[in-house]
């Protein structure tokens, strides 16, 4: 198994809902492990699990340019981001986390 075999794939999808500020959330495969954090911190263009100030192992591909900007700004409305883990017959189980931005 090479290091791709780890690296929980996700989407990150918006909407630009008018009047509503849009919309976002995070999808990802189920029981990735996700579940077990309380917040997913943005550090540059990588996202780092984290669980009582813990980073847990779990890897992340690195964020696009849009990617990176859309959850920065969510991050910056104080909003906490939905995440759904999917499966292959649909929603496998639905959480937020905190977003926190390195310094």
């Amino acid at each position: 198994m090479g290091v791709q075999d780890h690296v929980v794939a996700v989407e990150i999808f918006a909407s630009n809902a008018q009047g509503e500020g849009g919309d976002l959330f995070m999808a990802v495969s189920r029981q990735c492990g996700l579940n077990n954090a309380d917040s997913l911190m943005l550090d540059g263009f990588q996202m780092l699990a984290m669980r009582d100030r813990s980073v847990l192992p779990i890897d992340f591909p690195p964020l696009d340019e849009t990617g990176r900007e859309r959850l920065l700004a969510w991050s910056a409305a104080g909003r906490q981001l939905p995440v759904a883990e999917f499966a292959a017959r649909g929603l496998y189980d639905a959480y937020f986390l905190d977003l926190v931005i390195a310094a």
